[in-house]
């Protein structure tokens, strides 16, 4: 029986090995994969697959999001030691997380997912775009004039307290988020304004509240 796994194992493995076209070395690198990591790509493939056939899903977009910024994040993406292709995947998850978590904040506001945290999936953004602002920056340029503002009451706080950030980059977006908020929810800016801020938190509370 153990045979008969193996050998199913083996299978599916060559069919994504042709799949993927790979070669000489990169398909040397692909044997060696644990089969955890079959398992992870095939269970990405079919987050990908959902998110875009339904992007007007908001679970959809968040599932695909979340599994990217896990990706992205994992402590083993940090480990290449120089390896290109490992920071050249790591930052791919870490921009489609970010599509994929704007994505669900507008469908969220547009009231597709009406029960949903307002915290959680900002502080994830937040976070990304503290630690990540330089090669993300794009990524939020484009996402954030396609995002209602109000997307990000919950965490008016943590923005207050990033208005001092050494990255000028942060900084614009942070004091836009405020400016735009305070237009349509003027007394969530005002108090925080007057008695100097909120809370000094980066984000990392969002590490389980976004996964559910």
């Amino acid at each position: 029986r153990r045979r008969e796994l193996e050998d199913a194992t083996m299978a599916a493995r060559l069919g994504e090995w042709r799949r993927r076209g790979l070669e000489g070395e990169a398909l040397a690198r692909v044997v060696a994969e644990p089969l955890g990591a079959t398992v992870d790509a095939a269970c990405g493939a079919c987050l990908r697959g959902a998110a875009e056939a339904a992007p007007a899903h908001a679970t959809a977009q968040l599932r695909w999001a979340e599994f990217c910024y896990r990706a992205g994040m994992a402590p083993s993406a940090k480990g290449g030691g120089g390896d290109d292709a490992a920071a050249a995947a790591e930052l791919a998850a870490l921009r489609s997380a970010v599509r994929g978590y704007f994505r669900y904040l507008q469908l969220r506001e547009e009231g597709a997912d009406p029960l949903a945290d307002e915290v959680a999936v900002p502080l994830r953004l937040l976070r990304l775009l503290l630690r990540h602002a330089a090669t993300l920056g794009g990524e939020f340029d484009e996402a954030l004039k396609a995002t209602p503002a109000l997307a990000w009451r919950g965490v008016v706080p943590q923005l207050f307290a990033r208005l001092a950030h050494p990255e000028p980059l942060v900084r614009a977006h942070v004091q836009a988020l405020l400016v735009a908020i305070g237009r349509r929810l003027p007394e969530l800016v005002l108090y925080p304004a007057i008695v100097g801020g909120g809370s000094d938190d980066d984000g990392d509370a969002a590490g389980g509240g976004a996964s559910g």
